[in-house]
């Protein structure tokens, strides 16, 4: 009933475990409210670590749907960690994904060669999201927002027919008319965002990057553990989740957010400091790994206020507040706790 557009709402939770609290609670009392989970990454900032696949398909799930399925969701759930990390622009996801259809013609090979491209693991059988696989004709493909991976049967390359199966029994689950792809990693290796990331690489750093492996690898195509902390340099700019929604989307907030929030982006700063002091103890010659500047990676203080000041803020406290203009006792007890 706070929906002022008939768009999504935003929750932000304190963290992960109090995110799977208002996902369990929806999915008891009403499952269907259609929500969407949008979590953080699993790696500390500045960390010579990728996202697990699991999450960054949950996050590009997340970001498709609101750009090009909006309408189906009523909550978008993330937490303090999430919400503050830019994401890529909405125009690379509009751009990015197509749509397989049943009857129409694709070149089988430029398939394969694409979903490489946009993240997806080649893999001899279809265990996980984000994964595929090649026998002669057939594809078997996990996209992040179906419950079964999809099992495309080409005739030359004219897609014949498509239907979802289960992965234990190998079983039909009914056959589909059409199948939405969009890339499950949040900065793809295609020649358009290789080439930008050396020109952005350059530009920013002063360097031909000759002694950086980073730039070395993904200048050939490949994959660099760790890579997408450099993400911006892949785009002219990046968003964040408010981009993804109308301006008029209302924002609910756990207690003390805006606390956390903060505390956040000081660690940010502490380990840009600490990635910059382990560089400059380092010889001139084999100075790489040079991290982008906090600002390019995340929302602080002063960005969240201009994101949130004219929107329509809820703030939720565990305990009681004077009920007057801006305030509403909603009438929430803690439940009898039967484990003690």
């Amino acid at each position: 009933k706070f929906h002022d557009d008939g768009g999504p709402l935003i929750h932000i939770a304190r963290d992960d475990t109090r995110a799977l609290a208002l996902k369990t609670a929806i999915t008891f009392f009403d499952p269907n409210i259609a929500f969407l989970e949008f979590p953080a990454w699993d790696c500390v900032p500045y960390d010579l670590v990728s996202p697990n696949k699991e999450i960054s398909c949950l996050r590009m799930s997340a970001l498709t749907t609101l750009a090009l399925e909006k309408a189906k969701t009523h909550i978008i759930i993330t937490t303090v960690n999430a919400i503050c990390q830019r994401v890529p622009p909405k125009d690379f996801i509009e751009s990015a994904s197509f749509v397989l259809e049943v009857g129409k013609s694709f070149n089988r090979d430029h398939l394969i060669c694409h979903l490489v491209s946009m993240g997806y693991v080649n893999s001899s059988t279809v265990t996980a999201k984000g994964e595929f696989a090649v026998r002669g004709g057939i594809i078997d493909i996990f996209s992040p927002n179906t419950k079964f991976p999809t099992r495309l049967d080409f005739f030359g390359d004219s897609l014949d027919r498509a239907k979802h199966f289960d992965i234990d029994t190998q079983l039909s689950k009914g056959s589909i008319d059409k199948l939405l792809l969009f890339p499950v990693s949040e900065f793809v290796l295609n020649d358009e965002n290789i080439k930008y990331f050396r020109n952005s690489y350059r530009h920013l750093f002063g360097s031909n990057g000759l002694t950086d492996p980073l730039y070395e690898s993904i200048s050939a195509g490949r994959s660099y553990l760790g890579y997408e902390h450099w993400g911006p340099l892949f785009f002219k700019e990046m968003h964040t989740l408010f981009d993804y929604v109308s301006k008029t989307t209302s924002v609910f907030l756990d207690f003390e957010v805006d606390k956390i929030m903060l505390e956040r982006w000081n660690s940010v700063n502490e380990r840009f400091e600490d990635r910059l002091a382990y560089i400059k103890g380092k010889s001139s010659f084999s100075r790489n790994h040079q991290p982008l500047n906090p600002e390019e990676l995340y929302i602080d203080k002063k960005e969240w206020l201009q994101l949130t000041v004219d929107r329509v803020v809820f703030v939720f406290f565990p305990t009681k507040v004077p009920v007057g203009l801006n305030s509403v006792n909603i009438g929430g007890v803690i439940g009898r706790n039967f484990i003690i």
